[in-house]
C-alpha cells in the first residue's frame, strides 16, 4: 500500500511516503512556525523524489496528537482535505504512540513511556507495550514522571522530552523517538488498516487530552436601552 503519512503535532513537521513499510521519501523542519506554510510544498517534494503522482497514493495517515492544538488541526484538516480529494481512507495515530513504536524494537520486551513537553510545567504520557497501549495518553505535571515511570514495571523506559527529571540511563534513542516521525506514523497506520480497516473521515477527531488554553470571549450581557 503507498501511504503519505504527516505529522505536525509537534514542533516538527514532518512528511513521509511508504511504499508498503518501506519509506521512499521524507522530509522534516523543526519549526512549528511553519507547519501551514511547508505541509503541502513538502509533500510534493517528496512525491517529485519518489516520482509518484497523486492518484497513487492508496491511503493518508496523520497524528491526531496530542501535541500543540494548532499543530494537530493543521495537520488533520490538511490530511483530510487529500482524503477527501483524491477518495482514499485515513487513519489516524496518536503521536505518543508513533513515538514508542519507534522505541519499543530498541528495548524489546519492555515498557515504553512516551513523554512529549505540554508547556506550563506539564507532559503529555502514555505507554506502550508489544502488546499495545498500557496506559492511555495522558497529562500531568513535569515533577510526577519519575512517580509515573515508577508505576510501570522494572525495567521500564521513556522516550521524548522528559524535561530532566528521569534518569538518562532509561531514555531511548533513535529515529522517531525524541518526537513523532512521519515514516514510523506511516508503518503504524498502514498495519492499523490492515488489521482493522480505516477511520471514519467524518469521525476522525484530535486527541488534546487536555483542554485548550484559548477561551471563547464571555458575552457581555444585553444591555439594549428600554423602550
Amino acid at each position: 500500500m503507498r501511504t503519505l503519512a504527516m505529522t505536525t503535532s509537534t514542533l516538527r513537521c514532518g512528511v513521509a511516503l511508504l511504499d508498503g513499510p518501506s519509506v521512499v521519501a521524507r522530509r522534516s523542519v523543526d519549526d512549528d512556525r511553519l507547519h501551514a506554510e511547508r505541509i503541502f510544498a513538502m509533500i510534493d517534494e517528496c512525491l517529485a523524489e519518489a516520482r509518484w503522482m497523486r492518484r497513487a497514493l492508496e491511503l493518508v495517515a496523520c497524528d491526531v496528537g496530542p501535541g500543540s492544538f494548532t499543530g494537530v488541526r493543521v495537520g488533520l484538516a490538511s490530511a483530510k482535505g487529500i482524503a477527501l480529494g483524491l477518495r482514499i481512507p485515513i487513519v489516524g495515530v496518536g503521536s505518543l504512540e508513533a513515538m514508542a513504536c519507534a522505541a519499543l524494537p530498541v528495548v524489546a520486551g519492555s515498557t515504553v513511556l512516551a513523554v512529549l513537553d505540554a508547556r506550563r510545567e506539564e507532559r503529555f504520557v502514555a505507554a506502550y507495550s508489544a502488546a499495545g497501549e498500557v496506559l492511555p495518553p495522558a497529562h500531568l505535571p513535569t515533577a510526577r514522571l519519575l512517580e509515573f515511570l515508577g508505576e510501570l514495571s522494572e525495567d521500564a523506559c521513556f522516550c521524548g522530552d522528559d524535561g530532566g527529571v528521569l534518569a538518562p540511563a532509561r531514555r531511548v534513542e533513535g529515529l522517531g523517538c525524541d518526537l513523532p516521525d512521519a515514516g514510523v506514523l506511516g508503518r503504524v497506520g498502514a498495519s492499523r488498516v490492515a488489521e482493522r480497516g480505516p477511520d471514519s473521515l467524518a469521525d476522525l477527531e484530535p486527541r488534546y487530552v487536555r483542554p485548550p488554553d484559548a477561551k471563547l470571549p464571555t458575552l457581555a450581557p444585553d444591555r439594549r436601552l428600554p423602550r
